[in-house]
């Protein structure tokens, strides 16, 4: 099964001389050492470092393991590797070890156990940047600093024209690091003095009225790009997250059509609040209309697409085969189709509080948990100062 699914990737391949020998290295290394199911990217990873080894370098040909990841995702088995934190943030702790020293071991070590892994990966990303910083401004360790160096640290943040909501997540992250090092009896003191950056207001960014009054007449014009019309739709009407845009899949029953959004188990204290199969009423006549164009377009563009597996996904890639878009590549998707409607580049999860917020002015908060909103946060979402989008914060 591991070899055919490698065969399957060669084939969309030119097959060189580099590639089909090590077609025959790869059968022989399956033959001679047992694979054990490859169930994350962690564990591609292993042992791909494994068939490095033995082999060489990779150079031309590439790695066979991670072909066989790239299949393995295309066929659900494995999330995007991109959404697999295990081998991501094992990569920041082998950068953070070589930057530093083995006195910071039992921190990582900490925060791996006991943060989510995506948190704990931007934890490390914090403390490789300030390292980085302070080997280029004194040569001076983590272990040495000082109110004074902090100051410095944050004056530096500020002139670098980073956005204040952003300085202050890496000041408190920073902070918990210094804190947790002071309780282990790491360092003496903690540097960072009380009152020494502020907790920035929380608000609610969302469109202006010009701006959702220009969406809307986009998504209901019968000339306007119907992928674009109907991702604008999603957005602002059923509040969709960047992972639904992801990984939702479309049916189409008869003249209506069905959206079966993702489900991934839960974790601690999460919950799903949204119907994980959503059919689209076909009222008003424009929104019929809408479906209508986008199925026509959707269908012409899947048949032009390569397929291994039949995954039916709502957005689908522009060329190559059929697989789940990255983050980013919805990011300009929707980047694309605001400037269409707008002039302006706005980001989906703007839209989506603007969706929201449309939703509150006619109705009371409970209908944002419909939507995929916790019911607290919905409940805050209501009071919550709004502020308009600027355009030059977009991207």
């Amino acid at each position: 099964l591991i070899f055919g699914l490698y065969l399957q990737y060669i084939r969309r391949l030119t097959l060189t001389a580099s590639v089909v020998k090590q077609a025959f290295q790869f059968k022989l290394f399956l033959e001679q050492y047992p694979i054990s199911p490859l169930l994350s990217w962690s564990q591609i990873s292993k042992e791909s470092v494994l068939y490095r080894h033995k082999f060489g370098r990779f150079k031309c040909a590439g790695c066979p393991f991670k072909k066989i990841g790239k299949m393995l995702e295309e066929l659900g088995v494995l999330p995007p590797s991109q959404d697999d934190h295990a081998v991501c943030l094992l990569r920041m702790r082998k950068e953070v070890l070589t930057l530093t020293d083995h006195k910071i071991d039992p921190f990582i070590t900490y925060i791996e156990i006991n943060k989510q892994p995506a948190s704990a990966i931007r934890m490390l990303q914090v403390i490789r940047d300030y390292v980085l910083w302070l080997k280029w401004q004194k040569p001076m360790t983590l272990w040495d600093v000082n109110p004074t160096v902090i100051s410095a640290y944050q004056t530096f943040l500020a002139d670098s024209k980073l956005k204040y909501n952003l300085q202050y997540q890496i000041h408190s992250k920073l902070r918990f690091f210094y804190r947790w090092c002071f309780k282990n009896g790491l360092i003496q003191e903690i540097p960072y003095l009380k009152g020494a950056i502020l907790k920035p207001a929380v608000q609610i960014t969302i469109c202006t009225e010009s701006q959702h009054q220009k969406l809307f007449n986009f998504i209901k014009n019968p000339n306007s790009n119907p992928e674009q019309a109907f991702l604008l739709a999603l957005l602002l009407v059923w509040a969709f997250k960047n992972e639904d845009l992801r990984f939702s899949k479309i049916d189409f029953q008869g003249k209506q059509i069905k959206l079966i959004l993702p489900r991934r188990k839960p974790k601690k204290r999460k919950l799903f609040n949204r119907e994980q199969v959503l059919i689209l009423p076909s009222e008003p006549k424009w929104f019929y209309s809408l479906q209508q164009r986008f199925k026509e377009d959707w269908l012409v563009r899947y048949n032009r697409l390569a397929k291994t597996f039949p995954h039916q996904y709502v957005i689908l890639p522009r060329k190559g085969y059929v697989s789940p878009m990255v983050k980013d590549t919805i990011v300009l998707r929707v980047a694309e189709a605001t400037v269409a409607a707008t002039g302006d580049k706005i980001l989906p999860s703007v839209l989506r509080k603007t969706a929201g917020y449309l939703h509150i002015i006619q109705d009371d908060a409970s209908i944002l948990a419909t939507l995929g909103w916790s019911r607290p946060y919905a409940f805050k979402f209501s009071y919550l100062p709004k502020i308009t989008h600027n355009s030059n914060d977009a991207l």
